[in-house]
């Protein structure tokens, strides 16, 4: 019981954008789930801690809780099929670290073990993440069979909170292949404004516009939105590195 009230803690706290509450609370939840035998719980708690370190730059915070509990669970011949969460947590920091073939391995293993569990949300999160090395790699038909599978999942069932991560890589995507009106068709059917306020939940589609925008060599409406990604980028530990870097991507 404690291990799953402060895993439902420990996602409000990230929502909130705490993220000092919300490693607390998880490091709470993966040590009572351990002690109680609760290998599912411990994993999702672990899978989120080193998500949101991956998203606040703390790169080798997650690779370390993610590692440690991919071998500890796979040692002891206990691993649940949701352990693909902390595969694809791992790959995405690989990406971040230019490792793509350890990126791909992890990656590819997260997306089938977190389709043997069912679960939607690891499942496409993780698709969209490979569907980015993909494109990066330039195997864009890779790339969109990816996020084909992603959207299928999506209309499937599956949390709102990936929806906005699917419709960024579909743009950045349509985008890749030189099509600027795909581009802005997904996200305006994503139905946020490019003048909404950013915060934690908008971030990935503003970045999309972002691009879009540099894209189409709107420089000053790409200088606006870019303030605004700026601004909320500094108030937060790896973020404005990572808003840099999406302009870099999408100038080139």
């Amino acid at each position: 019981v404690i291990g799953l009230a402060s895993l439902a803690l420990g996602g409000a706290y990230r929502q909130l954008a705490n993220f000092e509450r919300s490693e607390t609370a998880l490091r709470r939840a993966i040590q009572a789930s351990r002690n109680a035998g609760d290998r599912v719980t411990e994993t999702l708690a672990t899978a989120h801690l080193a998500l949101m370190a991956t998203q606040y730059g703390r790169l080798r915070l997650a690779a370390s809780v993610a590692a440690e509990a991919i071998q500890r669970l796979t040692e002891a011949h206990t691993a649940p099929p949701i352990l693909g969460a902390l595969h694809g947590a791992l790959g995405r920091v690989y990406y971040e670290w230019n490792d793509l073939q350890a990126a791909q391995d992890h990656l590819e293993r997260g997306v089938r073990l977190s389709a043997l569990a069912g679960h939607n949300a690891s499942t496409i999160y993780t698709l969209c993440a490979l569907a980015r090395l993909f494109q990066a790699a330039g195997a864009l038909e890779e790339a969109s069979r990816c996020l084909d599978e992603a959207a299928a999942l999506l209309a499937q069932g599956a949390p709102g909170w990936v929806r906005p991560e699917l419709i960024a890589r579909q743009v950045g995507l349509a985008l890749a292949q030189g099509d600027a009106a795909t581009a802005e068709m997904r996200l305006r059917a994503g139905g946020l404004d490019p003048d909404a306020p950013v915060n934690d939940h908008t971030e990935a589609l503003h970045l999309a516009w972002l691009r879009l925008f540099l894209v189409r060599g709107d420089a000053r409406t790409a200088d606006g939105r870019g303030g605004l990604e700026h601004d909320r980028a500094a108030d937060e530990p790896g973020r404005r590195h990572h808003a840099q870097q999406e302009a870099a991507l999408a100038s080139q």
